[in-house]
């Protein structure tokens, strides 16, 4: 053990932590009274609650054996500081011990916004050892998720508590945030704090072990008591997440202000802060120091893998935001120029990070230009991607990172046709380009019980059937196929089950849309017609389509709405059968939306309504 570590350990065992931060009670201006839920023998029971919180909040998992309670103020006599600061970022807390963590399945874990692995004030592994031994269960969650991870080499907790670090408190509550921030995502705050203090160079972490995209066995560390290297000055070379908000100052002099140094780690993670070269830490890597300007080398104590990271240093990657539709390609260019000039034939390694196509990598050779190209595909999924570019020479490695925004394509309609007709009809189908996305939007009835069906064909193309709602004297359908090329006068043809009830067909070609989406369906047997779905992805459009076996009266549509086509039959059976849709696209996954009409409010109906991506 380092002599750090022995000093801290003899001070925390004497520390009283109520007596020294009596007066020094502070708040970031929110008043807060969160309860932590401490599950014991399969019972839950809170100690407090937060009403604004208790409906939408996100929640987060502590390993009670990785933090101290009581934690410093203002945390109070059932919290440690760790939870009091995940509380102040909004979530609601849960704490487990170590026997309890080891029993939960991955689902259990999945239910929690980030996992907390904090500072029990400079302890060994012995404090996450039970994170360890579950590592293969709760790790694969976080990484399949997309959640951010915030890793740490050093005891915040114990040096607020002694005073001696008054805004460690604030890197805690930060990267609680950050490793948080991905909603639906599980993201992970690690804290090595003291455990590796005393380890001999390139000593492996195993409870890091699935934290990676690159796989196992990536992390390695070197202990300051193995060198007499107890950082007081520290380099602050990104302002993200752990970082927000903080200069060098604050994270220097702390007697011992690293405990722990990254030797190796994987690409998919950003350091923030280094201890310096004249620490006596073996550097690592290299970047632009916020406060200062200048280049500064040194070995990582504190990493994050996630978006939003800006760093700079003598590699740089353009462009540095794009925006870019799904199933695009995107292309990066990465560029390594010293004060001697441009490298030429210098490794660079590429790597999403974060976002829908998290793990893609590509290594590439700088030209003599220095530059070198990253392209690649999208997953044709809607979301942000952080990319960064390594550089390593001399031991040392560089970093930069940009943003590639996919969102969804804005579908259009290309053309429209349709027909009606007894028992089958056939209608003629044309598109201006190809690989249009086809609609078939089907109606029909049957003044007979027994339900009405139908079977879409033909045009060469396959057909699927989607949605079908078919009360048992009207029938409300809709059929999708992709069409490979431009189409000209192609025959589709609708059959009734059915025989001798009218069927009628609205064929919309969709130019620019990736699929269909949400499919819902309605019914009444007397009512306006009206029916709801949600949308999962942003700038979708939603259609529908709909049939009255009673009377012909043309519909009247919502707010919002128009209508694509009607058709009513005079002839005894007197049924209207329509399509509709909204008039704009819907900004927001997860809106739910309506199609109705305003008249008639008394006939029957049937309603399929369908999300066009």
């Amino acid at each position: 053990m380092g002599w750090c570590a022995r000093l801290h350990q003899r001070a925390g065992n004497t520390l009283s932590y109520r007596r020294y931060f009596k007066s020094k009670r502070w708040s970031r201006g929110i008043a807060v009274a969160v309860g932590i839920v401490l599950i014991a023998g399969g019972s839950a029971s809170a100690f407090g609650s937060r009403a604004a919180l208790a409906a939408t909040a996100p929640k987060a998992l502590i390993l009670a054996d990785s933090v101290t309670v009581p934690g410093p103020a203002p945390a109070t006599s059932t919290e440690s500081i760790e939870q009091y600061e995940a509380q102040q970022d909004g979530f609601t807390v849960t704490s487990v011990t170590g026997a309890q963590w080891d029993t939960m399945t991955a689902a259990q874990f999945a239910q929690y916004q980030v996992l907390i692995i904090g500072d029990p004030t400079c302890q060994g592994t012995n404090s996450f050892a039970a994170a360890v031994t579950n590592e293969t269960t709760w790790e694969p969650v976080v990484m399949k998720s997309g959640g951010n991870k915030v890793l740490i080499g050093t005891d915040p907790t114990y040096h607020y508590s002694n005073n001696s670090a008054p805004n460690a408190a604030k890197l805690e509550g930060n990267g609680i945030a950050f490793a948080g921030k991905v909603a639906g995502a599980t993201g992970a705050y690690v804290d090595l704090t003291c455990a590796y203090d005393d380890s001999v160079a390139n000593t492996p972490v195993p409870l890091l072990d699935g934290l990676s995209t690159h796989g196992a066995k990536q992390f390695t560390v070197i202990g300051e008591g193995q060198l007499s290297a107890c950082a007081t000055g520290v380099n602050i070379v990104a302002l993200t997440g752990p970082t927000t908000g903080l200069t060098d100052a604050d994270l220097s002099g702390w007697d011992c202000s690293v405990h722990e140094a990254f030797q190796k780690f994987p690409a998919d993670y950003t350091p923030l802060a280094l201890a310096p070269a004249a620490s006596l830490f073996p550097s690592s890597y290299c970047a632009d120091d916020v406060g200062t300007k200048a280049l500064v080398c040194g070995a990582p104590y504190i990493m994050v893998s996630g978006g939003g990271v800006v760093v700079k240093s003598e590699i740089s990657l353009t462009p540095a935001t794009q925006t870019r539709t799904e199933g695009a390609k995107a292309k990066l260019v990465a560029t390594v120029k010293t004060p001697k000039g441009p490298v030429s034939g210098g490794t660079v390694v590429f790597s999403v990070d974060s976002g829908p196509d998290t793990g893609k990598t590509f290594t590439g050779k700088t030209n003599t230009a220095g530059s070198v190209t990253f392209s690649y595909s999208d997953i044709k999924a809607a979301g942000s991607d952080s990319v960064s570019a390594t550089y390593k020479a001399s031991g040392l490695s560089q970093k930069a990172t940009a943003t590639v925004i996919w969102k969804a394509p804005m579908p259009t309609v290309d053309t429209i046709s349709s027909s009606i007709g007894e028992t089958t009809t056939t209608d003629k189908v044309s598109t201006t380009a190809p690989g249009d996305l086809l609609v078939a939007f089907v109606a029909g009835d049957a003044q007979v019980a027994g339900g009405q069906r139908a079977v879409v064909s033909g045009g060469g193309l396959t057909w699927k059937l989607v949605g079908r709602q078919n009360s048992p004297r009207a029938d409300a359908e809709i059929w999708t196929a992709r069409a490979a090329g431009k189409l000209t006068n192609v025959k589709v043809t609708v059959a009734g089950h059915l025989k001798g009830f009218d069927e009628s067909v609205t064929i919309v070609a969709f130019k620019g849309a990736l699929r269909t989406g949400a499919v819902a369906t309605a019914h009444s047997n007397s009512g306006a017609p009206t029916g709801t779905l949600k949308t999962t992805v942003p700038n979708s459009w939603v259609f529908a389509v709909g049939a009255d076996w009673l009377k012909y009266i043309l519909r009247t549509p919502g707010a919002g709405q128009h209508m694509v086509h009607q058709a009513t039959d005079h002839d005894a059976d007197q049924e209207t059968f329509w399509v509709q849709a909204r008039n704009a696209r819907t900004p927001k996954a997860g809106t739910s939306v309506t199609i109705n009409d305003t008249n008639p409010v008394k006939d029957p109906y049937n309603l399929v309504l369908i999300e066009i991506v």
